[in-house]
Protein backbone atom coordinates (compact mmCIF):
# COMPACT_ATOMS: atom_id res chain seq x y z
CA UNK A 1 0.00 0.00 0.00
CA UNK A 2 1.73 3.35 -1.21
CA UNK A 3 0.29 6.65 -1.70
CA UNK A 4 1.14 8.08 -4.70
CA UNK A 5 0.67 12.21 -4.46
CA UNK A 6 -3.19 12.81 -3.52
CA UNK A 7 -4.24 8.83 -4.14
CA UNK A 8 -3.92 5.90 -1.58
CA UNK A 9 -3.04 2.81 -4.88
CA UNK A 10 -4.38 -0.33 -3.87
CA UNK A 11 -1.90 -3.13 -5.30
CA UNK A 12 -2.62 -6.79 -6.24
CA UNK A 13 -1.78 -9.60 -8.62
CA UNK A 14 -4.50 -11.46 -10.65
CA UNK A 15 -4.09 -15.31 -11.37
CA UNK A 16 -2.24 -15.22 -14.02
CA UNK A 17 0.54 -13.18 -12.58
CA UNK A 18 -0.44 -10.01 -14.17
CA UNK A 19 -0.23 -6.84 -11.58
CA UNK A 20 -3.06 -4.31 -11.26
CA UNK A 21 -3.39 -0.53 -9.37
CA UNK A 22 -5.85 1.26 -8.52
CA UNK A 23 -6.37 5.01 -6.83
CA UNK A 24 -8.58 5.75 -3.77
CA UNK A 25 -9.12 9.00 -1.80
CA UNK A 26 -8.41 7.88 1.65
CA UNK A 27 -6.79 4.84 2.55
CA UNK A 28 -9.08 3.00 4.33
CA UNK A 29 -10.90 2.30 1.19
CA UNK A 30 -7.48 1.48 -0.78
CA UNK A 31 -7.07 -1.28 1.98
CA UNK A 32 -11.06 -2.62 2.00
CA UNK A 33 -10.29 -2.90 -2.31
CA UNK A 34 -7.37 -4.45 -2.25
CA UNK A 35 -8.48 -6.96 0.41
CA UNK A 36 -11.72 -7.42 -2.03
CA UNK A 37 -9.68 -8.26 -5.15
CA UNK A 38 -7.21 -10.63 -3.18
CA UNK A 39 -10.53 -13.07 -1.77
CA UNK A 40 -11.32 -13.04 -5.43
CA UNK A 41 -8.10 -14.01 -7.14
CA UNK A 42 -8.06 -16.78 -4.36
CA UNK A 43 -11.42 -18.03 -4.98
CA UNK A 44 -10.95 -18.36 -8.83
CA UNK A 45 -7.55 -20.34 -8.23
CA UNK A 46 -9.55 -22.60 -5.90
CA UNK A 47 -12.25 -22.61 -8.32
CA UNK A 48 -9.84 -23.36 -11.45
CA UNK A 49 -7.92 -26.34 -8.90
CA UNK A 50 -11.32 -27.67 -8.18
CA UNK A 51 -11.83 -28.10 -12.19
CA UNK A 52 -8.82 -29.57 -12.76
CA UNK A 53 -9.13 -32.65 -9.56
CA UNK A 54 -12.23 -33.05 -11.25
CA UNK A 55 -11.13 -33.24 -15.16
CA UNK A 56 -8.08 -35.57 -13.71
CA UNK A 57 -11.08 -38.03 -12.54
CA UNK A 58 -12.99 -38.18 -15.73
CA UNK A 59 -9.46 -38.61 -17.64
CA UNK A 60 -9.71 -35.41 -19.49
CA UNK A 61 -8.27 -31.74 -19.37
CA UNK A 62 -10.81 -28.63 -19.05
CA UNK A 63 -8.21 -26.48 -21.41
CA UNK A 64 -7.85 -29.23 -23.87
CA UNK A 65 -9.95 -29.37 -27.41
CA UNK A 66 -11.77 -32.33 -28.47
CA UNK A 67 -10.62 -34.13 -30.76
CA UNK A 68 -11.44 -36.09 -33.67
CA UNK A 69 -11.32 -39.51 -31.81
CA UNK A 70 -13.11 -38.35 -28.41
CA UNK A 71 -15.74 -36.85 -31.01
CA UNK A 72 -16.41 -40.02 -32.63
CA UNK A 73 -16.97 -41.73 -29.43
CA UNK A 74 -19.49 -39.52 -28.53
CA UNK A 75 -21.47 -40.75 -31.19
CA UNK A 76 -24.02 -43.75 -30.82
CA UNK A 77 -22.77 -47.14 -32.93
CA UNK A 78 -25.82 -46.57 -34.65
CA UNK A 79 -25.44 -43.27 -35.66
CA UNK A 80 -21.84 -43.73 -36.25
CA UNK A 81 -22.90 -46.23 -38.67
CA UNK A 82 -24.96 -43.75 -40.84
CA UNK A 83 -22.54 -40.63 -40.94
CA UNK A 84 -20.31 -43.73 -42.60
CA UNK A 85 -23.04 -44.76 -45.12
CA UNK A 86 -23.87 -41.13 -46.22
CA UNK A 87 -20.18 -40.22 -46.09
CA UNK A 88 -19.67 -43.31 -48.36
CA UNK A 89 -22.41 -42.18 -50.38
CA UNK A 90 -21.34 -38.53 -51.24
CA UNK A 91 -17.76 -39.24 -51.80
CA UNK A 92 -18.97 -41.80 -54.38
CA UNK A 93 -21.00 -39.07 -56.08
CA UNK A 94 -17.95 -36.37 -55.61
CA UNK A 95 -15.60 -38.67 -57.76
CA UNK A 96 -17.93 -37.87 -61.01
CA UNK A 97 -16.42 -34.15 -60.26
CA UNK A 98 -12.86 -35.31 -59.65
CA UNK A 99 -12.34 -37.03 -56.16
CA UNK A 100 -10.04 -39.15 -56.05
CA UNK A 101 -11.87 -42.99 -55.45
CA UNK A 102 -9.48 -44.68 -52.92
CA UNK A 103 -10.90 -42.03 -50.75
CA UNK A 104 -13.54 -43.78 -49.91
CA UNK A 105 -11.87 -46.84 -49.22
CA UNK A 106 -9.73 -43.97 -46.62
CA UNK A 107 -13.09 -44.18 -44.66
CA UNK A 108 -12.91 -46.09 -41.20
CA UNK A 109 -15.66 -48.92 -41.24
CA UNK A 110 -18.30 -48.72 -38.80
CA UNK A 111 -20.40 -51.74 -37.88
CA UNK A 112 -24.06 -51.84 -37.55
CA UNK A 113 -25.08 -52.46 -34.38
CA UNK A 114 -28.20 -54.94 -33.62
CA UNK A 115 -31.32 -53.64 -33.49
CA UNK A 116 -32.74 -52.80 -30.19
CA UNK A 117 -35.15 -54.70 -28.29
CA UNK A 118 -36.06 -52.71 -25.14
CA UNK A 119 -40.02 -52.27 -24.88
CA UNK A 120 -42.20 -51.34 -21.96
CA UNK A 121 -44.27 -53.74 -20.56
CA UNK A 122 -47.74 -53.10 -19.72
CA UNK A 123 -47.39 -52.56 -16.12
CA UNK A 124 -44.52 -50.51 -16.67
CA UNK A 125 -46.61 -48.00 -19.13
CA UNK A 126 -49.70 -47.84 -16.35
CA UNK A 127 -46.69 -46.37 -14.26
CA UNK A 128 -45.72 -43.86 -16.43
CA UNK A 129 -49.04 -42.80 -17.37
CA UNK A 130 -50.18 -42.65 -13.83
CA UNK A 131 -47.27 -40.74 -12.09
CA UNK A 132 -46.48 -38.85 -15.12
CA UNK A 133 -47.56 -34.95 -15.44
CA UNK A 134 -50.41 -33.48 -18.11
CA UNK A 135 -47.91 -33.09 -21.11
CA UNK A 136 -45.56 -35.85 -19.54
CA UNK A 137 -48.84 -37.74 -19.96
CA UNK A 138 -49.06 -36.62 -23.17
CA UNK A 139 -46.08 -37.43 -24.72
CA UNK A 140 -46.35 -40.92 -23.69
CA UNK A 141 -49.65 -41.22 -25.10
CA UNK A 142 -48.43 -40.02 -28.68
CA UNK A 143 -45.58 -41.90 -28.17
CA UNK A 144 -46.49 -45.51 -27.00
CA UNK A 145 -50.20 -45.01 -27.99
CA UNK A 146 -49.67 -43.36 -31.11
CA UNK A 147 -46.29 -44.70 -32.82
CA UNK A 148 -44.88 -41.37 -33.29
CA UNK A 149 -41.54 -40.66 -32.74
CA UNK A 150 -40.24 -37.75 -29.90
CA UNK A 151 -39.92 -34.84 -32.38
CA UNK A 152 -43.13 -35.90 -33.25
CA UNK A 153 -44.94 -35.69 -30.55
CA UNK A 154 -43.20 -32.41 -29.60
CA UNK A 155 -44.65 -31.13 -32.54
CA UNK A 156 -47.88 -32.56 -31.94
CA UNK A 157 -50.78 -29.27 -31.73
CA UNK A 158 -54.65 -28.62 -32.48
CA UNK A 159 -53.99 -27.54 -35.92
CA UNK A 160 -53.00 -31.10 -37.33
CA UNK A 161 -56.40 -32.78 -35.60
CA UNK A 162 -59.10 -33.37 -38.03
CA UNK A 163 -62.15 -33.63 -35.58
CA UNK A 164 -64.59 -34.92 -38.48
CA UNK A 165 -62.29 -37.42 -39.38
CA UNK A 166 -60.67 -38.15 -36.20
CA UNK A 167 -57.40 -38.53 -37.08
CA UNK A 168 -54.00 -36.71 -36.66
CA UNK A 169 -51.80 -35.84 -39.67
CA UNK A 170 -48.17 -34.41 -39.37
CA UNK A 171 -44.93 -34.60 -40.63
CA UNK A 172 -42.53 -37.83 -39.92
CA UNK A 173 -38.68 -38.27 -40.65
CA UNK A 174 -37.57 -37.30 -44.42
CA UNK A 175 -41.12 -34.40 -44.35
CA UNK A 176 -43.13 -37.13 -45.44
CA UNK A 177 -46.44 -37.01 -44.04
CA UNK A 178 -48.50 -39.65 -42.21
CA UNK A 179 -52.43 -39.37 -41.01
CA UNK A 180 -53.44 -41.88 -38.17
CA UNK A 181 -56.61 -42.31 -36.56
CA UNK A 182 -56.72 -40.55 -32.70
CA UNK A 183 -57.33 -42.85 -29.18
CA UNK A 184 -60.02 -41.64 -26.92
CA UNK A 185 -57.37 -40.51 -24.47
CA UNK A 186 -55.34 -37.81 -27.04
CA UNK A 187 -59.29 -36.79 -28.44
CA UNK A 188 -60.04 -35.57 -24.69
CA UNK A 189 -56.41 -33.99 -24.86
CA UNK A 190 -57.22 -32.08 -27.76
CA UNK A 191 -60.68 -31.24 -26.53
CA UNK A 192 -59.62 -29.52 -24.03
CA UNK A 193 -56.88 -26.83 -25.33
CA UNK A 194 -58.78 -23.57 -24.61
CA UNK A 195 -60.22 -22.12 -27.52
CA UNK A 196 -58.68 -18.66 -27.84
CA UNK A 197 -54.79 -20.87 -27.99
CA UNK A 198 -53.05 -20.21 -31.44
CA UNK A 199 -53.90 -24.22 -33.10
CA UNK A 200 -50.38 -24.12 -33.97
CA UNK A 201 -48.68 -24.61 -30.36
CA UNK A 202 -47.72 -27.72 -29.42
CA UNK A 203 -49.53 -29.28 -26.76
CA UNK A 204 -46.73 -29.90 -24.61
CA UNK A 205 -46.01 -26.41 -24.72
CA UNK A 206 -50.25 -25.53 -23.67
CA UNK A 207 -49.69 -28.11 -20.83
CA UNK A 208 -46.29 -27.47 -19.10
CA UNK A 209 -45.85 -25.23 -16.69
CA UNK A 210 -43.93 -22.09 -18.50
CA UNK A 211 -44.35 -23.37 -21.89
CA UNK A 212 -41.52 -23.56 -23.94
CA UNK A 213 -40.08 -27.55 -23.19
CA UNK A 214 -36.50 -28.54 -24.73
CA UNK A 215 -35.67 -32.27 -25.57
CA UNK A 216 -33.11 -32.20 -23.01
CA UNK A 217 -35.48 -31.26 -20.12
CA UNK A 218 -38.23 -33.76 -21.45
CA UNK A 219 -35.07 -36.91 -21.20
CA UNK A 220 -34.23 -35.22 -17.69
CA UNK A 221 -38.19 -35.19 -16.93
CA UNK A 222 -38.15 -39.26 -18.33
CA UNK A 223 -35.35 -40.30 -16.09
CA UNK A 224 -36.42 -38.90 -12.87
CA UNK A 225 -40.14 -40.62 -14.33
CA UNK A 226 -38.27 -43.96 -14.53
CA UNK A 227 -36.80 -43.84 -11.11
CA UNK A 228 -40.13 -42.53 -9.37
CA UNK A 229 -42.27 -45.63 -10.96
CA UNK A 230 -39.23 -48.33 -11.03
CA UNK A 231 -39.26 -49.06 -14.38
CA UNK A 232 -36.58 -50.64 -16.48
CA UNK A 233 -33.54 -47.59 -16.39
CA UNK A 234 -32.59 -48.82 -20.30
CA UNK A 235 -36.33 -47.80 -21.83
CA UNK A 236 -36.02 -44.46 -24.47
CA UNK A 237 -39.17 -42.86 -25.62
CA UNK A 238 -38.10 -44.26 -29.26
CA UNK A 239 -38.66 -48.01 -27.36
CA UNK A 240 -42.27 -46.66 -26.44
CA UNK A 241 -42.42 -46.64 -30.63
CA UNK A 242 -41.34 -49.90 -30.73
CA UNK A 243 -43.77 -51.33 -27.85
CA UNK A 244 -46.57 -49.99 -29.78
CA UNK A 245 -45.12 -52.01 -33.25
CA UNK A 246 -44.53 -55.49 -31.31
CA UNK A 247 -48.21 -54.85 -29.80
CA UNK A 248 -50.07 -54.20 -32.94
CA UNK A 249 -47.89 -57.39 -34.93
CA UNK A 250 -48.81 -59.69 -32.12
CA UNK A 251 -52.26 -58.65 -32.19
CA UNK A 252 -52.31 -58.99 -36.10
CA UNK A 253 -49.45 -60.76 -37.12
CA UNK A 254 -50.21 -57.93 -40.18
CA UNK A 255 -46.46 -56.41 -40.87
CA UNK A 256 -48.31 -54.07 -43.29
CA UNK A 257 -49.99 -52.54 -40.95
CA UNK A 258 -47.31 -51.77 -38.56
CA UNK A 259 -45.45 -50.19 -41.25
CA UNK A 260 -48.78 -48.01 -41.59
CA UNK A 261 -48.49 -46.69 -37.55
CA UNK A 262 -44.70 -45.94 -37.91
CA UNK A 263 -45.23 -44.26 -41.22
CA UNK A 264 -42.41 -46.18 -42.92
CA UNK A 265 -41.57 -46.03 -46.75
CA UNK A 266 -39.67 -49.23 -46.38
CA UNK A 267 -41.24 -52.46 -45.10
CA UNK A 268 -37.43 -53.60 -44.44
CA UNK A 269 -37.44 -50.78 -41.69
CA UNK A 270 -40.20 -52.14 -40.09
CA UNK A 271 -39.09 -55.46 -40.09
CA UNK A 272 -36.21 -54.60 -38.34
CA UNK A 273 -38.38 -53.35 -35.83
CA UNK A 274 -40.06 -57.05 -34.98
CA UNK A 275 -37.42 -58.89 -36.26
CA UNK A 276 -36.58 -59.87 -32.73
CA UNK A 277 -40.00 -60.92 -31.62
CA UNK A 278 -41.34 -63.45 -34.57
CA UNK A 279 -38.05 -63.60 -36.84
CA UNK A 280 -38.74 -66.96 -38.69
CA UNK A 281 -42.19 -64.90 -39.89
CA UNK A 282 -40.20 -61.80 -40.63
CA UNK A 283 -36.93 -63.52 -42.23
CA UNK A 284 -39.53 -64.66 -44.24
CA UNK A 285 -40.77 -61.74 -45.29
CA UNK A 286 -37.42 -60.23 -46.12
CA UNK A 287 -36.57 -62.69 -48.27
CA UNK A 288 -39.49 -62.59 -50.00
CA UNK A 289 -38.92 -58.54 -51.07
CA UNK A 290 -35.22 -58.83 -51.03
CA UNK A 291 -33.94 -58.19 -54.35
CA UNK A 292 -31.79 -60.92 -55.92
CA UNK A 293 -28.77 -59.10 -56.78
CA UNK A 294 -26.45 -62.44 -57.90
CA UNK A 295 -29.14 -62.89 -60.68
CA UNK A 296 -27.76 -60.73 -63.51
CA UNK A 297 -30.42 -58.17 -65.59
CA UNK A 298 -30.63 -59.68 -68.95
Amino acid sequence: MKQRGQLWMADWRDSAGKRHRKGFATKREAERDQEKMQKTEETKKAQASRARRRSSRRGKAPTQKRDSTRTRQRVGPATAATIRKELARCIKHLTQFGTPPQTATELQKVRQPRPRTTIATPDELIAVYTKAQPWMSCLIIATAGHGMRLGEAMRLCPAMYDAQNNTVTFRTKGQDTNTLSVTDELREILKAVEPGTDPNTPLIATLKPGGRCSRSTIQKAGELLKARTGTNPQLRFHDLRRTLAVRVYDHTKDVRAVQQILGHRNLQTTCIYLEHRDQKAINEILNSIRVPYHQKAN
